[in-house]
């Protein structure tokens, strides 16, 4: 799947809406702590989508950090 940026006034609803149309079961969320803090979760709880935020990495991932994103992904089964 192709890389989306949703930006913008109301983007989280949004992102729920492609989610919910896309089938997804359970989605890693790759974001900084600034979008950890403007949590999309009660749009994807209304939803009924499964999440996981993945925030351990910085300007430039290291292949470390793209490795552990992942571990992560992998090992909570997202799709």
């Amino acid at each position: 799947m192709a890389q989306i940026v949703f930006s913008g006034a109301g983007c989280r609803k949004d992102v729920s809406t492609f989610l919910q149309r896309s089938g997804a079961g359970k989605c890693l969320i790759v974001c900084n702590y600034v979008a950890e803090d403007q949590k999309l979760d009660d749009f994807l709880a209304k939803a009924g989508i499964s999440y996981i935020y993945f925030t351990d990495f910085g300007s430039n991932p290291l292949y470390e950090n793209v490795c552990h994103g992942i571990s992560v992904y992998l090992s909570n089964k997202c799709d």
